[in-house]
């Protein structure tokens, strides 16, 4: 399974987890005897997590040591353009405080301590509502620009948004090993590498549901919650027709 995270504090928003809370997580899913992998190396485990972080927010710093002090690691999406400064992308939501985000100096030091950087597009483009000749140029940038000043290989992507349509999924295929969407549920070896499902850690708030994914008896909930954030993401395209 992957687990994804956007912000870590204390701060009352679905995108913040308190680090506790986190540790917390890692902790009870290590003593269960699931193993921390790395989505370079693979993409599915039966008793397996991998971790992610979108926007590369600089919240998430403490939460990067917590994992190093276990062993693992995590995937960082960053959004290029962005990178240094703040996460003020002009389709930023109304309700997200605004918060720095990480330099380039900050993760080059990650990436040679073992975190993978991913892309997340050059200004988090909502790739529905964009053309998409801008949206290729976008996977195409930003894949380049973190090779470059890092030096390493990007072959993860990440929609922003979880948002994509089959031909933005065909574009990602062509220039990206995999991507992730935010469809909730348990990586499968049948799922579409270029949108793979992950488990929001909003979720993981409620009381139940890390006891549900130890214990293997998630996937009925996860596709539960699914299907009705499907019905209310329709529904506000509805309106926004």
């Amino acid at each position: 399974m992957i687990l994804t995270y956007h912000r870590i504090g204390n701060r009352s928003s679905p995108i913040d987890h308190p680090l506790g809370r986190f540790e917390e997580t890692l902790d009870r899913l290590l003593d269960a005897g699931f193993e921390a992998f790395d989505l370079v190396d693979r993409l599915e485990h039966p008793r397996g997590f991998a971790v992610t972080f979108d926007d590369g927010d600089r919240s998430i710093l403490p939460a990067l040591d917590a994992l190093e002090a276990r062993g693992a690691r995590a995937t960082i999406f960053v959004v290029v353009d962005h990178v240094g400064g703040w996460n003020d992308w002009p389709s930023l939501p109304g309700w997200v405080s605004r918060s720095r985000l990480l330099d380039w100096d900050e993760l080059a030091d990650l990436a040679a301590r073992g975190f993978t950087i991913g892309s997340h597009t050059m200004t988090h483009v909502d790739a529905r509502r964009s053309p998409l000749a801008e949206v290729e140029s976008e996977l195409v940038a930003s894949r380049a620009a973190i090779e470059a000043r890092l030096g390493r290989r990007c072959g993860l992507f990440a929609h922003p948004y979880g948002r994509s349509t089959r031909a933005v999924r065909e574009l990602v295929a062509e220039h990206y090993d995999a991507a992730l969407g935010t469809d909730l549920g348990i990586v499968r070896s049948t799922d579409d590498p270029t949108n793979l499902p992950r488990i929001d850690a909003h979720y993981l708030r409620y009381e139940g549901l890390l006891d549900r994914l130890i214990s293997g008896t998630a996937a009925p909930r996860l596709r539960s919650r699914q299907r009705m954030r499907s019905v209310r993401e329709f529904l506000r395209r509805v309106a926004v027709a």
